[in-house]
């Protein structure tokens, strides 16, 4: 049961989804299932999807999933800006991103705060703090 619930969290799949495939639909050499008519708002018939098969864990599609978006993120806010000119610099990058990550930039899961949470001042005059070398900021007042 613990191997289905894993499944079904790392894929996303409805419990009709996971039930539903017939041995013909699985490639075991590809580790692939072929989910037909896949629950679709628009198109209810034709959208069939490939989903990964997991390994005995039952993590492998949900850690692939959450690495590549944190990847894309730092890709699409950091690096797509910056041109990086070997190891030592674009380790200094990605510490630099991680300090801006959690302590200025607004995360919706913690009502568009940070996750190190800050003090809210209501008077005083605005300055800005960056970050990676000016392609962030933190507008705060003092």
């Amino acid at each position: 049961m613990g191997r289905i619930v894993r499944y079904a969290v790392a894929t996303t799949l409805r419990q009709e989804e996971i039930c539903k495939p017939e041995w013909p639909l699985v490639d075991m050499k590809k580790r692939l299932v072929v989910i037909q008519d896949r629950k679709y708002p628009r198109n209810k018939e034709g959208n069939d999807q490939k989903v990964p098969l997991l390994n005995l864990t039952g993590y492998d599609a949900l850690q692939q999933r959450i690495v590549t978006r944190g990847y894309g993120r730092i890709r699409r806010d950091c690096l797509d800006h910056v041109v990086v000119v070997g190891e030592r610099h674009l380790r200094h990058l990605l510490r630099s991103y991680a300090t801006y990550y959690n302590q200025a930039r607004t995360h919706l899961s913690v009502n568009k705060d940070a996750p190190s949470p800050r003090t809210i001042h209501a008077v005083g005059r605005i300055v800005q703090t960056p970050f990676l070398g000016g392609l962030h900021h933190l507008y705060v007042r003092v």
